[in-house]
């Protein structure tokens, strides 16, 4: 992303921040609707193997409804987070949650310089600026976004490829078995 006026140092950091940021996003959007692709398949096989379906129509109505269903996870969890555009001050304040020594140094030279308030004390927003690139440099978008939120999404997703892999292993023969061929 271009960040305008803002120091080069503070806007690599940002940059740094915003694809981490997207990246577990992507992670977990991915992570979920699998998850929810393959319970759903899982659940029409469920209901396949407890009751004998005698016409098409409700196959393809179980596979609409599996469908449909991950492509709402799909949009809710990938396609509209990664939409989302991020402000450089939506950033700096993501990143000034975990700091609080920072003292709001960072999201104040970000919101100032975007807004292009020069009228504020030139020597002021110099120290503010030159501490705020001081600051930064401790920030390491890896440890202020990490991905701990991914986990959960991840062994779901794990868990349900597990139970599909596991079943595909115990019964490998069985859709040739019941259509006699």
């Amino acid at each position: 992303m271009k960040y305008e006026n803002i120091p080069p140092q503070i806007a690599a950091k940002l940059n740094e921040s915003v694809v981490r940021v997207r990246r577990i996003l992507l992670v977990r959007g991915t992570c979920v609707t699998l998850a929810v692709f393959v319970a759903s398949v899982l659940a029409i096989m469920a209901i396949d193997a407890m009751v004998t379906i005698y016409v098409s129509w409700v196959r393809w109505l179980l596979w609409a409804c599996c469908v449909g269903a991950t492509a709402a996870v799909g949009w809710l969890a990938l396609i509209k987070p990664m939409r989302r555009k991020f402000t450089a001050a939506e950033i700096a304040a993501l990143i000034e949650r975990n700091h609080p020594e920072l003292e709001e140094r960072l999201s104040t030279v970000v919101e100032l310089a975007q807004s292009g308030d020069l009228t504020s004390s030139s020597r002021l927003m110099e120290e503010i600026t030159k501490d705020a690139v001081k600051d930064v440099q401790t920030v390491s978008p890896k440890k202020e976004f990490t991905g701990r939120t991914v986990k959960p999404r991840f062994i779901a997703a794990a868990i349900a490829v597990g139970i599909l892999i596991l079943l595909f292993a115990a019964f490998p023969h069985q859709e040739i078995e019941q259509h006699g061929t």
